[in-house]
């Protein structure tokens, strides 16, 4: 192995680095060498947080690796690359510059792109036009050149100012799922971002939904530490507040898997404006979809039994595709008949109850439930893909307009928030 002497930089540098790829927390990159090597050169990147030796792909291209830390990636600063061989003439072989520029230090600001923002909605300014919008904010160096969808570029131009950039455009679109593609353009490479979009009467959105502002109270303690025997459903009766709180606040993907000596945040979370909103019918066994003041479809539900699903304000705080049911102790598989939730559930604030498909699609339209909405499978898919944490769900019991409101169903009306 050849020793190396990270003093000596030679002033004519031995090797040109070219940049193959990269990534948010890493980049690929190629050594060329002036002369052949006798055996990859050694190569270590020296900067802000200290010395980090790349690890060699491939010995014959001389293709390295480079993987930082968070801790390394947020550190400010440049990195030296430090490379030492000897050629095939037995001569000694130093230093680097990378290819297109004369320097031999990199930024990694202006390389790795990371901490970007990308947001799509629509809006209707006429009644014959919807009108989408492409907004968001890129980090220093980097700049959209280009956008495309379904694989067609849209001939609009993206406009760059102070970090942010946007795009309108028109475009009819079928309803369902979309791709979007971003053309990044940076100092050293051509990066492609893309997002999946669903569009639903004319309108494009995020899929997963539009984000919702949030804010979080925290308990008094802030903190427990799991016992053994705990489950997130304990947890959240223990100190009044949801299984859906808790997970928002500790980032938990997977109420089930939760662990004794984890220590959470206990609180509760207060939501923001949301231009989407869910109402439910219970008179009309109807669950109808809301942007703005925009009705952008509606859908059959299934009830439950007499006033099992009472009215009031929800809020959804939880989503799970295809979920498992925990019936009274009984663990039920996902995709099963016997499961009955379908592929989708979306969990409201009121812990007992939510919204998600079916596996007997005959009972919809009936109160059959135990007080959850049940929907055919793939209308409650659109509801997963449209619905952002966060979103309101209003139930509501009365008559469509022009019809009489009888006094039984006046009496559903309670707080169901």
């Amino acid at each position: 192995m050849t020793s190396l002497s990270i003093v000596s930089v030679s002033i004519e540098p031995d090797h040109t680095i070219r940049i193959v790829e990269a990534s948010p927390t890493g980049f690929t990159f190629q050594v060329v060498p002036a002369y052949t090597p006798e055996s990859p050169p050694v190569v270590l990147l020296s900067g802000p947080a200290g010395r980090i030796k790349p690890k060699l792909l491939d010995a014959t291209d001389l293709t390295y690796r480079v993987e930082f830390s968070e801790d390394q990636l947020e550190a400010p600063g440049r990195y030296l690359f430090v490379i030492e061989g000897i050629n095939r003439f037995g001569r000694r072989m130093t230093g680097a510059v990378i290819e297109g520029t004369e320097e031999p230090y990199i930024s990694l600001d202006e390389l790795l792109l990371r901490d970007y923002e990308v947001l799509v909605f629509s809006d209707q300014p006429s009644t014959d036009t919807v009108l989408h919008y492409l907004v968001g904010r890129m980090p220093d160096h980097f700049r959209v050149d280009l956008v495309k969808i379904d694989g067609e570029q849209l001939p609009n131009r993206v406009y760059s100012f102070n970090g942010n950039f946007f795009c309108t455009f028109e475009l009819p679109v079928d309803d369902g799922y979309h791709q979007m593609e971003l053309v990044v353009r940076g100092r050293f490479l051509e990066y492609k971002i893309t997002k999946e979009l669903y569009a639903l009467s004319g309108f494009l959105f995020p899929s997963g939904g539009l984000p919702i502002k949030t804010s979080i109270r925290l308990a008094d303690p802030a903190y427990y530490v799991v016992q053994p025997g705990d489950t997130l459903y304990d947890i959240a009766s223990r100190f009044r507040t949801t299984v859906g709180y808790l997970m928002i606040i500790n980032h938990i993907t997977d109420p089930n898997n939760i662990y004794a000596g984890t220590r959470l945040k206990i609180g509760w979370v207060d939501f923001g404006e949301s231009p989407l909103r869910i109402e439910i019918n219970l008179r009309k066994a109807k669950l109808t979809l809301y942007y703005g003041e925009k009705e952008l479809s509606s859908f059959p539900v299934a009830l439950g039994r007499s006033d099992a699903t009472p009215p009031g304000d929800y809020r959804i705080i939880y989503k799970e595709r295809d979920p498992a049911l925990y019936w009274y102790g009984e663990y039920i598989p996902p995709g099963t008949i016997t499961n009955g939730l379908g592929s989708y559930w979306l969990q409201l604030s009121q812990p007992q109850y939510g919204i998600h498909g079916t596996t007997k699609p005959w009972e919809i339209g009936k109160r059959i439930s135990h007080g959850c909405i049940r929907m055919m499978d793939d209308q409650a898919g659109i509801i997963y893909a449209l619905a952002s944490v966060g979103t309101p769900v209003h139930v509501v019991a009365r008559a469509e307009d022009g019809e009489g409101l009888n006094e039984q169903e006046t009496l559903f009306e309670t707080d169901g928030s």
